[in-house]
């Protein structure tokens, strides 16, 4: 751009000079300017072209390209182009092309149409660039022709894309089918019911869509049902009822979706599992009707008082269940129907004890008045009585009687019935020895099983009510016995479990407080394990003695177990995670004078992808894979401190390093154009280049130098070699040589002719006949002696100096310059201005902040109203004049302080730019949620000082930092709620020291 306002400047000086002849800078100025309105044209007519093809961005972005065009349209369109056209065609010399200027005025409308598109176009290129799914590109299209309206194309887009996308859900549809995808179905489904369609699905279309959705679906269903058949199966196997109920009502929710028919296989493989939970359910009803009727019995049992009618009715109401009484039920049961038997035997024993006493002493008198006649009868008969009294069991009356009865004469009868009793006492001693030895090694006997035997038989050979109520009484002491021991046995077993148990749920607590990212999570893992273990040999403790209680203590094992696994797989789990941290920590550690950062961050990559790969289905898989594609951006910014710190000056001193310097910029921002540091470098390469424009031109031109220029500037015959000659009317005269006449104000009549400086070509043409001769008097010379001009003076020193200015001493040089300048009073004001104004603009050309920092003081005083190229050395001149006034106005306008500000907050920025190149970043750790989904930096970094903490953070199509928190002493402290791209798990932080972060990033 400075290339195209130097041509304008000499066009319209050349304009301004009363004799403008054909001279090779003119034909240079034609040719250039020509040339420049060309390209201008060919740039308006490409955009024209995107304008017309309704390519809106396109047309900026091109318009933007440096120099900008529309900016280059002003400048070229300056007010004096048509005398520069008269002038051109007068001489016959290249005529430039007339400006596009409503092409220029399309290509500003389209600036204004742009802005409230601009995010969503972004959005468009990026997903483009990036081949993002169609339907999400047609997504932000229908937003696009929905807000562009002008544009129709965006709906032709639209409707394009709408084809492709139909195409794409049927190839989608097709593919989700044979992998019976049915939920994506599902989602296709109901994308092509969606309303915003341009051109509506066909309902064909949509038709083939939901029946492919239903029938995979239903395919779906019926995979489900096979998988929950093979459950069904394992739960049979193990006769796990409760997770048999859970499948079958899993299988009730999906045999509708599945549309099985009666006789499909599936209903004949799992039909009878189904059944057989229907059969358990019921026999769990019975089982709970049975343990009701039990209840019942055991409720009567306990009352004092009840006959025993209803107490067999409820003994009846038990066995109708066929499952018998439970012990020690039913003992109690045997003993109370024996008890209430043996009263009820008892009354009617006493009753036939009465009627046979009757008897007996009615046959007493009969024998009594027949004695004689009829003693053998009697004999007959009271045998008979005692044998039916050993048949019915009555030994101990029947012993009564025949004592009773001991004077009998020996008679067969009775010796038969006597016989009869004494086998029969005999018999029931030997049983009564037996049962009481039964009940004896009952007693005795420490073994329920063995105990239980020797009742039984006791109770099969037992005839009294006394031994029956002897043995249930030994058999309630035995049963209650072994109740205590299956107690005792349970209790133990119990308390096995309840330990195991609680080591589990110490083991659950402790799992739930095990960080992965905390740094002392090896000791909490150590002390998980040394739990496992003890549980473990809970466990075995546990099978060995669950083959001696019952089975609903002995299936709690099982259950422990199964907890037990999963406790070491997470446990496992957790040492493979804190393992990955801690190898990520220990990447995490680079210095800003790293050599080798390379090998560090390709270590922590390592990590990362390690990470992805064990756990894929880990929250922080997600992050760790977004957070990979950072790696060159992260290279990039230790890159940056690798090459600041192999500079041994900033900014370089010495040409040589100067070109150097820019070299290695310039490499760096192709090698990392997005990295956070390429903004710092773009700032220190435009400053670099600026000190090389000192010298040279960034082709190794020292003629476009800005030290060159100046001493052009300088070396001007008009401005170092003319001397002044001053009257006393205030006029002042410009001559190429001094008098050669010796003025003296003796000679104050006498007349004096010279040939002053009047026009540009005079001076340059170097003869001092030409001109407009003058004839003055000596009295009405102000000036007797003729020397150099005051701005010759500072000409002269220029020409002396500057090739002796070091790229160091530049802006020195050029402060002292501007100064003298706007200091000197003798200096005409016009030619002040002019000076000044060029020396600042050289100065600024030499030094990128300078001319920042001076722009705001050059529009201060600049008048674009006065006329640079007037012949402001005639001072008779009235257009010179007019500029002359305005030049002293723009003068008044400025100080030596304003320049000197300038210089001083140039070198301000200077040293901000070098302290934001030096700036010191290092790798310190790196960004993690701990379990309660806090931020934290997991590091092995002990600060020292302040720092500030950053991270990397996409911005735009590059990458920028981001403050993320502060370190302080041994304590890091992140800010409150992190979110958008700062909260990425895996994020390398970046310790930065607070004093260089604070300018570094003061004005990012």
């Amino acid at each position: 751009m400075a290339e195209y306002q130097r041509v304008i400047d000499e066009i319209r000086f050349q304009l301004q000079s009363s004799d403008c002849e054909l001279t090779d800078e003119l034909r240079q100025l034609a040719s250039s300017y020509s040339a420049a309105c060309r390209s201008v044209n060919q740039r308006l007519r490409r955009c024209g072209e995107f304008l017309r093809l309704g390519l809106r961005s396109e047309a900026i972005q091109f318009a933007e390209a440096e120099p900008n065009l529309l900016e280059l349209v002003t400048r070229l369109d300056f007010p004096e182009r048509e005398a520069w056209e008269e002038l051109v065609t007068m001489y016959q010399l290249p005529r430039m092309e007339p400006l596009l200027l409503d092409m220029a005025e399309m290509l500003n409308e389209a600036y204004a149409d742009q802005e409230p598109l601009t995010k969503l176009l972004t959005t468009h290129r990026l997903m483009a660039l990036a081949k993002s799914p169609l339907k999400q590109r047609l997504d932000v299209v229908r937003k696009l022709a929905d807000l562009d309206l002008q544009a129709s194309f965006w709906d032709d887009d639209v409707r394009e894309m709408e084809k492709a996308r139909l195409h794409e859900i049927k190839v989608e549809a097709n593919a989700a089918k044979s992998k019976g995808d049915h939920s994506r179905l599902k989602d296709l489904l109901v994308e092509v019911q969606d309303s915003q369609w341009r051109n509506a699905p066909p309902p064909s279309y949509v038709k083939s869509i939901s029946e492919m959705a239903g029938a995979a679906n239903e395919n779906w269903a019926r995979k489900e049902l096979e998988q929950l058949e093979a459950e069904l199966n394992d739960a049979f196997g193990a006769l796990d009822l409760p997770r048999a109920q859970q499948l079958r009502d899993q299988w009730d929710m999906l045999a509708p979706q599945a549309e099985l028919a009666p006789d499909d296989p599936i209903w004949e493989n799992s039909g009878p599992i189904l059944d057989w939970i229907r059969d358990e359910e019921e026999q769990l009803a019975k089982q709970q009707a049975y343990e009701d009727a039990v209840g019942y019995l055991e409720l009567a049992l306990e009352k004092d008082r009840i006959d025993l009618p209803d107490l067999e009715r409820l003994g009846h109401e038990v066995n109708k269940f066929n499952k018998g009484l439970p012990e020690p039920l039913a003992t109690r049961y045997r003993n109370r129907i024996a008890s209430l038997q043996f009263a009820d035997t008892r009354r009617r024993n006493l009753i036939i004890a009465g009627v046979a006493l009757g008897i007996i002493l009615v046959i007493g008198s009969i024998g009594f008045l027949i004695q004689r006649q009829l003693r053998s009868s009697e004999i007959i008969a009271v045998a008979s009585t005692v044998e039916q009294m050993i048949d019915n069991g009555q030994l101990a009356d029947a012993r009564a009687m025949v004592d009773k009865h001991s004077d009998f004469p020996i008679h067969e009868s009775w010796l038969a019935a006597q016989k009869k009793l004494g086998d029969a006492e005999k018999t029931e001693q030997d049983r009564l020895s037996q049962v009481q030895g039964l009940i004896a090694s009952a007693e005795s006997t420490t073994s329920h099983n063995q105990a239980v035997k020797y009742l039984e038989q006791a109770r099969e050979i037992a005839h009294t009510s006394e031994e029956k109520l002897a043995i249930g009484r030994l058999e309630m002491e035995w049963e209650e016995h072994r109740q205590n021991e299956v107690a005792a046995r349970e209790e133990a077993f119990r308390q096995l479990v309840d330990k195991a148990t609680n080591k589990l749920e110490q083991s659950d607590s402790l799992l739930a407080m095990v960080d992965p990212t905390n740094q002392d999570t090896n000791k909490d893992l150590q002390q998980l394990d040394q739990l496992l273990k003890e549980t473990d040999q809970d466990l075995q403790q546990l099978n060995s003695a669950k083959g001696m209680v019952r089975s609903t203590s002995s299936s709690q094992v099982k259950l422990l177990e199964t907890r037990a696994t999963a406790l070491k797989d997470a446990h496992k789990k957790l040492e493979q995670q804190s393992s990955l941290f801690d190898e990520m920590t220990r990447q995490a550690a680079i210095s800003s004078e790293a050599a080798n950062f390379e090998q560090a961050l390709s270590g922590y990559d390592e990590a990362l992808k390690n990470y992805v790969t064990s756990f894929p289905n880990d929250p922080r898989s997600s992050d760790f894979k977004k957070v990979a594609t950072h790696a060159k951006t992260w290279s990039g910014a230790m890159k940056w401190q690798q090459l600041w710190h192999s500079w041994s000056v900033i900014p370089p001193r010495d040409l040589q390093d100067v070109v150097a310097q820019i070299a290695e910029c310039e490499k760096f921002l192709d090698d990392f154009p997005e990295a956070p540091s390429a903004s710092v470098a773009k700032s220190y390469l435009t400053y670099l280049k600026s000190i090389r424009m000192r010298e040279e031109s960034s082709d190794g031109d020292r003629s476009d130098g800005a030290k060159s220029q100046m001493a052009a500037l300088f070396e001007n015959a008009l401005l170092s070699k003319v001397y002044l000659l001053e009257l006393k009317d205030g006029k002042k005269y410009y001559l190429l040589a001094p008098l050669k006449k010796k003025l003296t104000n003796a000679a104050s009549t006498e007349v004096v002719n010279f040939h002053p400086i009047t026009d540009y070509y005079s001076a340059l043409g170097g003869n001092e006949s030409k001109g407009t001769g003058k004839i003055k008097q000596v009295g009405e010379i102000k000036t007797l002696t003729t020397s150099l001009a005051p701005h010759a003076v500072i000409g002269s020193r220029v020409k002396e100096t500057i090739d002796n200015c070091s790229l160091n001493e530049w802006d020195t040089y050029c402060l002292g310059l501007c100064k003298r300048i706007l200091s000197d009073p003798e200096i005409d004001d016009f030619l002040k201005y002019f000076l000044l104004l060029r020396t600042a603009e050289l100065a600024g050309e030499g030094n990128a902040h300078l001319k920042e920092t001076m722009a705001s003081v050059i529009r201060k005083f600049q008048d674009d109203e006065i006329d640079l190229a007037v012949n402001w050395m005639d001072p008779e001149n009235e257009a010179a004049q007019t500029a002359r006034e305005l030049a002293a106005d723009a003068l008044k306008r400025v100080n030596i302080q304003d320049f000197e500000s300038a210089w001083d907050e140039s070198k301000k920025q200077t040293e901000q730019l070098t302290k934001r190149v030096q700036c010191p970043i290092s790798v310190v750790g790196h960004l993690e949620k701990d379990k309660k989904g806090s931020w934290k930096c997991l590091t092995s970094w002990e600060p020292k000082g302040d720092y500030q903490l950053q991270v990397v953070v996409p911005s735009g199509t590059s990458h920028t930092w981001a403050s993320i928190g502060s370190a302080r002493g041994n304590s890091i402290t992140l800010n409150g709620q992190l979110s958008g791209a700062h909260a990425i798990e895996g994020q390398l932080i970046f310790a930065i020291p607070k004093a260089a972060a604070d300018l570094a990033f003061a004005n990012r």
